[in-house]
């Protein structure tokens, strides 16, 4: 209920605020769900279309690596001669599935957690849309109250870096 002055009482902003990040969270939108860390994976995930391309891509170009035969190459190694931060992760992962543990290390430290993600992910995409839901809501409050995707991409990125230097 409005005051006579015409503003709204804090109880009332306090609700409809709660209000609206509970719509967000419920449609999708996470862009307007407030607090904690930004979100990176949560958004890509709540698109099951394009989770759905990006997991048969990364299939693809798995399956290629594998056969021997050619795959997408790295722009930026064919350009610069310089290894991207993913270089070597399909190498890493076929040598995996290989049982090349130690050999699949040194091609990409992350390979390991490249299947295990690659392979939730395909799990994730043959279930049911009110658990696929209820997954990327999980991964969202996940990514907001430990930043997981940021620490991530920040370990990912001084892994660059060293590999550049020559320390890995």
């Amino acid at each position: 209920m409005k005051p006579a002055d015409g503003r709204t009482s804090r109880t009332a902003e306090h609700s409809n605020r709660r209000r609206h990040r509970s719509n967000a969270r419920r449609s999708g939108n996470y862009q307007d769900a407030e607090g904690g860390f930004a979100t990176v994976l949560a958004p890509v995930l709540s698109n099951r279309r394009l989770t759905t391309v990006m997991a048969l891509a990364a299939a693809l170009q798995l399956g290629l690596t594998t056969a021997g035969l050619p795959a997408w190459q790295c722009p930026l190694k064919t350009a610069m001669s310089l290894p991207c931060p993913a270089c070597g992760l399909s190498s890493g992962v076929e040598l995996l599935l290989r049982g090349q543990w130690s050999t699949a290390l040194q091609a990409h430290l992350f390979s390991p957690l490249l299947l295990v993600a690659s392979a939730a992910i395909g799990f994730l995409i043959l279930m049911p849309p009110t658990v696929y839901r209820i997954f990327t809501r999980h991964m969202l409050v996940l990514e907001r109250t430990t930043g997981f995707s940021t620490w991530l991409a920040v370990c990912f990125v001084l892994f660059w870096i060293l590999r550049i230097a020559g320390g890995f």
